[in-house]
């Protein structure tokens, strides 16, 4: 007999199954699923099949043109996966094999985005017996840090549980990532730090890879795992300077102990199963042509929807009383999980009405976490009670503001939050309880309508409406701009421009800011900030730079008003402007030292010792992680 199982939830940094479940012996009166019987991968009991005719096959991308200059970043990956799993006694089971292939795009990476915004797409499962299966899921979006020439840390699946098979996400890219320098380099996944060290063949353009360390930050929900990892990794550096291709061979041989307590019966004898597992790919750089990077991939948990497919092994047992809801609202408070929430979520829209959730919001029993768990837990259950209920909340003179606040924010990140949200959200305004409720409403109108489409002009025209107003006080229209900033649209360039003319730092602030995210905005906002009095609003220059290259115009301007500069404070600013960007740092830190050399400059010259304590720290052991 068998019974579903999901191999990545047990091998979370080595799999490269996605979207495909795999077959194990195990105990009798368990349902029955065999890949190799069946023509459809299922995710979300939704067959996986090719929807979308217009989308760029992984088959024959266009090559990558090495004297071009894309705007968008694209990488073929063909994965061959081989798995095989020993339950101890009367345990014969075969090598199981999947072959993926997918695409990863990025977007250029001197863009100015305040997040760096990748997308995976047109997913293949391909097992012996079987032709490919192709997705209809054909782009997820991911967000991630970037650091020059090409490391990718901190990836951010949105919403995505790392116990999911597409969570391996993080472990794909970082295929893509290496080091100039032969220095050891750290970088974090989910569940683990791996410790590498990069050697460049300058002669051929290739670098290699040694795998030096790995440790475990985290234990899974349903065991640990002790392996045993030999790792082979080379690439071909291109003309930028990014990998024009990469192969990876990885094998991993290792005990997986499981707390099987929740199941009716065990699968392997003393809960123990012994694991080796090969992954052979190669990663070859093509042009992806213009991509569309729309807005809802990249919205709070927009890919959580795929974390259902955990429930059918790995959830716990509905809530089903309130002793179970109070005890797992408390694990709900510390832990954050994501299906622990679903869970408690569920629970409160299915058998609590509004009113005794409220009270619950009122209640001093509960810490302020789990009335705040509460808030998440309705958002993250997303049923069409959610938004009435979040809305409702937020308008409710009984409940107290903290949490009428913070229910904003969950309902201004609810997935496929309608008007029904926006009109809430207008009607906390109107009834200006209190300046902090309606200030935190007018900001999440921003990020509503940045989230939702179809409500982007509705957000539009309500920020707007508010910055024409003259009985605005300089807090309001502060909140307004940054709310502006939030929906990202090129209608509020000439407010950011006019805005930066106020007699309000802050408000400046947020003006400049909001214009340097601009293309229209930005020339304006750099002519201000070298005639820019308050440390506080330059300093909001080197955010914009540190993920936006300067020109060589504008570093000859921010450079000469520091040659000018008498005060302290406002040399340290301009000086963390021009070091900012971490490509052109190595040549700037050269130039602002020779500065600093010939003249009297206290602010330069603290703001350079950081660095250099910085270099010293990362030259030990550097950690790109996040």
């Amino acid at each position: 007999m068998k019974i579903k199982f999901i191999l990545p939830v047990i091998v979370l940094f080595l799999i490269a199954m996605s979207f495909t479940y795999l077959s194990l012996e195990g105990a009798k009166k368990q349902e029955s699923i065999d890949i190799s019987e069946n023509s459809e991968v299922k995710i979300n009991e939704k067959p996986l099949s090719l929807s979308n005719e217009n989308s760029k096959s992984t088959q024959q991308p266009t090559p990558f043109k090495k004297n071009s200059t894309p705007n968008f970043i694209g990488y073929v990956v063909n994965l061959k996966n081989t798995a095989k799993l020993d339950f101890g006694k009367e345990s014969n089971s075969p090598p199981t094999e999947a072959m993926l292939s997918f695409e990863v795009v990025f977007e250029n990476q001197d863009i100015g985005k305040r997040k760096r915004r990748g997308i995976l797409r047109n997913f293949r499962v391909t097992t012996p017996d079987k032709a490919a299966s192709p997705s209809d899921e054909n782009e997820i979006g991911f967000l991630y840090a970037y650091k020059a020439p090409q490391l990718y840390t901190s990836i951010d699946m949105l919403g995505l549980s790392r116990e999911h098979p597409l969570g391996s996400a993080a472990f794909y890219i970082s295929n893509l990532s290496y080091s100039p320098n032969d220095e050891p380099v750290t970088i974090k996944e989910a569940s683990r730090s791996a410790v590498y060290q990069y050697q460049i063949d300058g002669a051929s353009n290739t670098v290699t890879r040694r795998l030096l360390d790995i440790l475990y930050t985290d234990q899974f929900e349903l065991g640990s795992i002790v392996d045993d990892i030999k790792d082979s990794w080379s690439g071909q550096i291109g003309d930028d300077g990014l990998l024009t291709e990469a192969n990876v061979n990885l094998s991993m041989q290792g005990n997986v102990s499981l707390d099987m307590s929740h199941n009716s019966s065990s699968i392997a004898e003393n809960n123990k199963i012994q694991i080796g597992m090969t992954i052979v790919g190669s990663y070859q750089r093509f042009d992806p042509g213009y991509v569309e990077f729309k807005n809802e991939l990249f919205t709070f948990n927009a890919n959580a929807r795929f974390n259902s497919d955990l429930e059918s092994y790995a959830a716990k047992e509905d809530i089903s009383n309130d002793e179970q809801y109070y005890e797992a609202l408390s694990g709900l408070s510390n832990s954050l999980s994501y299906t622990e929430s679903v869970r408690v979520g569920q629970y409160l829209l299915n058998f609590k009405t509004l009113s005794e959730i409220k009270s619950m919001l009122s209640d001093e029993a509960l810490s302020p976490l789990e009335r705040q768990a509460i808030l998440m837990a309705i958002q993250d259950a997303n049923q069409p009670e959610s938004e009435q209920y979040l809305g409702n909340i937020i308008n409710d003179p009984d409940v107290p503001y903290r949490y009428r606040a913070a229910g904003m924010v969950n309902l201004a990140h609810l997935d496929g939050a309608t008007d029904i949200a926006m009109e809430a959200f207008k009607e906390v305004i109107k009834r200006n309880d209190s300046p902090m409720l309606s200030e935190t409403a007018m900001f999440n109108i921003g990020n509503l309508a940045n989230n939702q489409t179809a409500l982007r002009q509705s957000g539009i025209d309500m920020v707007s409406a508010v910055l024409q107003s003259d009985t605005l006080s300089n807090r309001e229209r502060l909140i307004a701009l940054k709310s502006a900033a939030n929906i990202d649209d090129d209608v509020f360039t000439p407010t950011f421009i006019k805005s930066m003319g106020s007699d309000h730092p802050f408000e400046r602030n947020a003006a400049v800011e909001g214009a340097l995210y601009r293309p229209d905005g930005r020339a304006d906002a750099v002519e201000h900030l070298l005639n820019e009095e308050k440390t506080v609003v330059l300093t909001t220059a080197s955010r914009f730079f540190s993920t936006n290259e300067m020109t060589f115009i504008e570093q000859g301007q921010f450079y000469n008003r520091l040659v000018k500069e008498e005060s302290d404070n406002k040399q340290s600013a301009l000086a963390t402007i021009l070091l900012a960007n971490e490509k052109q740092r190595p040549q700037m830190i050269s130039k602002l030292e020779e500065l600093a050399l010939n003249t009297n400059k206290p602010g330069l010259t603290k703001i350079l010792d950081i660095y250099q304590q910085q270099t010293l720290s990362e030259s030990t052991f550097p950690d790109v992680g996040g």
